[in-house]
């Protein structure tokens, strides 16, 4: 940023200019474009298909609740928009702020193995084989 003629002065010359370099720090779990946020969070299969409560903490500290009811099954790398939760965007022609929107991408962790009491106990519907449709 440039502020012309808010620099060092000196007597019979003109005021130089003020020069403020910013740079921007990269935060561990938020990541920003315009006045968006984005997060990731990796959670369970189960979690995807029965459900969750998830507490984001957001950048003011708040604790922010996103749910998911088990009829909606979280699919891998899905986003949720938490709308008005991003940065704030100022409007130069009210005193009212809108904000950005919050984008929350779901990484799906899935199990590397299971016992075969767990495979019998949750056991899905089987689908109709094709010679029954045809039957």
């Amino acid at each position: 940023m440039v502020f012309n003629g808010l620099g060092h002065h000196l007597p019979g010359e003109d005021s130089g200019d003020a020069v403020i370099v910013l740079q921007v720090q990269d935060h561990p779990e938020f990541s920003r474009k315009g006045s968006h946020l984005f997060i990731e969070r990796d959670i369970s299969l189960t979690e995807a298909l029965c459900g969750l409560k998830l507490v984001l903490k957001t950048l003011d500290g708040r604790s922010l609740l996103v749910e998911n009811n088990p009829e909606s099954i979280i699919r891998p790398s899905s986003i949720r928009i938490v709308e008005s939760e991003g940065m704030p965007i100022p409007n130069p022609h009210s005193n009212r702020v809108t904000y950005g929107d919050l984008y929350v991408k779901f990484n799906v962790t899935f199990p590397t193995a299971l016992d075969k009491d767990t495979c019998e106990k949750n056991q899905m519907p089987s689908s109709t084989s094709f010679a029954d449709r045809d039957g």
